[in-house]
C-alpha cells in the first residue's frame, strides 16, 4: 500500500527540502511547496510545483513556478476544483461516446451474422 503525505506546516526550510526530495525519490510522488523566504528557494526549485506569495523575497519568487498575487490561497483552491471538474466531465463524455460507438458496432455485427438487412442502410 502506498502511503501519502497530505500537508505539513510550520517546518524549517531544511525539513521542507528533505521532505520534497524524499517524497520524489522514495514514493515517486507529486510535490507542491509553499515558501516566501530566501531559505525556501531550494525546496521551491526541487518541488514539482512551487508557490510563492508576492510579498515574498525576490529569490523565492524566481525559484517558484506560481506567484500568488494576493496573500490568499482561495483562488488556487477554486482553480483546482474547476480543473478537476473539467477533467471529470471530459472523462464522462469519452465514456459516453465509447459506449455509443460500441453499441452501434455490436448491432451491426449482430445484424450481419443473423443475415438481416443492415439497420443503417438506405431503403
Amino acid at each position: 500500500m502506498r502511503s501519502s503525505l497530505k500537508v505539513i506546516s510550520r517546518c524549517r526550510p531544511n525539513d521542507k527540502y528533505l521532505l520534497v526530495t524524499a517524497t520524489k525519490s522514495e514514493f515517486d510522488g507529486f510535490t507542491a511547496m509553499v515558501g516566501d523566504g530566501i531559505n525556501d528557494a531550494p525546496a521551491l526549485m526541487k518541488a514539482d510545483v512551487g508557490f510563492c506569495m508576492q510579498s515574498g523575497s525576490n529569490v523565492s519568487m524566481q525559484s517558484s513556478d506560481i506567484i500568488v498575487v494576493t496573500n490568499n490561497f482561495g483562488p488556487i483552491v477554486n482553480a483546482f476544483i474547476w480543473g478537476r471538474n473539467v477533467f471529470e466531465n471530459i472523462q464522462s463524455f469519452i465514456k459516453f461516446q465509447i459506449t455509443g460507438a460500441l453499441t452501434v458496432l455490436v448491432l451491426l455485427f449482430f445484424c450481419t451474422v443473423v443475415g438481416n438487412e443492415l439497420i443503417f442502410s438506405n431503403p
